[in-house]
């Protein structure tokens, strides 16, 4: 995919750099700015900046799902649990659950909106996961 479209993103968003494949928090859509995610909680952020066209969305991974919500096996399939909220993966493909919702999803940054619809943010549970 090359680029992303605004209307796909928030502020507070991850993605990932094309041109050097790190993870970047959306931080100004208006002016096209993508800060570089600091590697821990309290850290300054980096001063690199990466333009939305340079910009790739991150694809959820049980791996990722696992660093960041809580896993829990049933039948064939994986729950990772986020409060009020759960992803379920069948064979790669994934689905976020809620009292309210329940909708495919493929991309961190689609989690994160559905995770922020329903008061919850995992912002700072991902710093640093990304790059590893």
């Amino acid at each position: 995919m090359s680029g992303m479209q605004y209307k796909d993103l928030k502020v507070g968003d991850i993605i990932k750099s094309l041109e050097d494949g790190l993870a970047y928090y959306v931080i100004d859509l208006s002016n096209s700015l993508i800060m570089r995610i600091g590697s821990e909680p309290d850290a300054l952020f980096d001063a690199w900046r990466c333009l939305l066209s340079d910009a790739e969305p991150i694809p959820l991974s049980e791996g990722l799902l696992n660093k960041i919500g809580s896993i829990d096996h049933f039948g064939l399939g994986l729950s990772f649990k986020f409060k009020k909220a759960r992803v379920c993966s069948f064979d790669n493909k994934f689905e976020f659950q809620s009292k309210n919702t329940k909708k495919k999803i493929k991309y961190l940054h689609e989690l994160q909106h559905e995770l922020w619809d329903e008061g919850i943010n995992i912002n700072f549970n991902v710093i640093g996961l990304i790059d590893n």
